[in-house]
């Protein structure tokens, strides 16, 4: 599982923060820093499962770019997007205002999310290279985690306690995902009627694999 994080200051002093986790409130560990900015907000209208189009606003206390895109970066989520809950991506971003966009040619549902209606004011968030991407074990999954993120200056200076700080929850939630192919699959019909199956397989982090499917024809 990967968990995205988005993160940016509420003055344009801001320069990064740390990130620190736990499963209860205390005993927090550091995973790492955020030195940039990500770009998130919200969309200022409704839209309905069948909209192509919407207005972002972006919460960031500085100026931000939203680069537009094409019907290819569209169609293969170069500019994806997260809209509460539902991934989407666009082609063509125009600015109307200060950190203000009108994003246009909407591919809906991505990535397993359903298109569905969305009111004004809910979060979207700009998903680049600026999002802190956490990878956490499977086990984790439905598992409400505790996040800390002290920040400091422009300077990396004044850093925040944690002790100073309130926390964010997060539920983790994945898609499930079928395992890649095994190597060497073999099968053995035994006398007594049991076939006997055996394989290789890199199992990498075990905690990301919950079984395998098998499926033969005789």
């Amino acid at each position: 599982l990967e968990l995205w994080i988005a993160l940016h200051g509420e003055k344009d002093t801001w320069g990064g923060c740390g990130i620190f986790a736990s499963d209860q409130d205390g005993n927090y560990e550091s995973l790492g820093t955020q030195n940039s900015s990500s770009v998130f907000g919200y969309i200022t209208e409704d839209i309905t499962k069948d909209s192509d189009e919407l207005i972002f606003f972006a919460t960031n206390p500085e100026a931000v770019e939203l680069l537009t895109g094409s019907e290819f970066d569209a169609e293969n989520s170069n500019t994806l997007i997260w809209v509460d809950g539902e991934f989407m991506s666009y082609e063509y971003s125009e600015i109307i205002d200060v950190n203000t966009f009108h994003l246009t040619g909407l591919r809906r549902g991505l990535y397993d999310t359903k298109a569905v209606s969305h009111q004004s004011s809910v979060t979207m968030v700009v998903c680049d290279g600026e999002l802190y991407a956490l990878e956490i074990p499977r086990y984790y999954e439905g598992r409400e985690m505790f996040f800390k993120f002290p920040a400091f200056n422009y300077l990396g200076d004044n850093a925040q306690g944690l002790e100073d700080l309130n926390y964010y929850t997060s539920s983790v939630e994945g898609v499930a995902k079928p395992p890649k192919n095994v190597d060497g699959f073999d099968t053995e019909l035994l006398s007594n009627g049991v076939r006997r199956f055996w394989w290789s397989y890199d199992y990498g982090n075990t905690h990301d694999t919950a079984g395998f499917e098998i499926r033969y024809v005789q």
